[in-house]
């Protein structure tokens, strides 16, 4: 088990869900402005 890959893996997974929220979090701010 190589430590420093395992960290590259996290790092990536991290960065997919953090990608995943700011496109929910825009996609919840466009809806909320077509509603207005």
């Amino acid at each position: 088990e190589n430590p420093i890959i395992e960290g590259k893996e996290r790092s990536i997974s991290l960065q997919i869900i953090t990608g995943v929220k700011a496109k929910a979090m825009i996609a919840i701010k466009g809806i909320v402005d077509i509603r207005e």
